[in-house]
């Protein structure tokens, strides 16, 4: 019976991961379109565009536990999974692989997102970010949205 309620709370937190990924997706296109007219996205603005929502997501969540640390990594892997460009999600999906976000604090999940970051823009030829949580709040932190 626990092994049954672990499942399906499991893919109830997979199915909250994918319905987040697709809503930011509707969402970036539908802003994209309304910027930049009927042309996609390159595949340098749509990392941007990623990587602007995960650092200020993980950026924006409660310092003590609430549970939501856990959602943010289902996003993560859901990402891994689904991005649009293939070398990226094959590069991406390899580093959560070898390097499982920390999802036991917010500060931890800040600090991965920026060593994610990073690992791309070293293959990127890209400067590297200061992974350390006051430089990262200064830049990711409160986007001036309360609650």
């Amino acid at each position: 019976m626990l092994k049954l309620k672990r499942s399906i709370n499991i893919q109830v937190l997979y199915g909250f991961a994918i319905g987040t990924t697709v809503t930011i997706l509707v969402l970036y296109s539908g802003i994209w379109t309304l910027i930049q007219g009927e042309k996609p996205p390159t595949k340098e603005e749509m990392g941007n565009a990623y990587w602007t929502a995960i650092h200020t997501l993980a950026a924006n969540l409660q310092v003590e536990a609430t549970g939501a640390e856990e959602h943010a990594c289902n996003l993560i892997h859901a990402i891994a999974k689904l991005y649009p460009c293939l070398e990226c999600r094959e590069h991406f999906a390899q580093f959560v692989a070898d390097n499982p976000p920390n999802c036991s604090s917010r500060n931890e999940l800040l600090i991965w997102t920026c060593r994610a970051h990073n690992e791309v823009n070293k293959r990127n030829r890209k400067p590297l970010f200061a992974c350390d949580v006051s430089s990262l709040d200064g830049r990711w932190g409160s986007c001036g949205c309360e609650g």
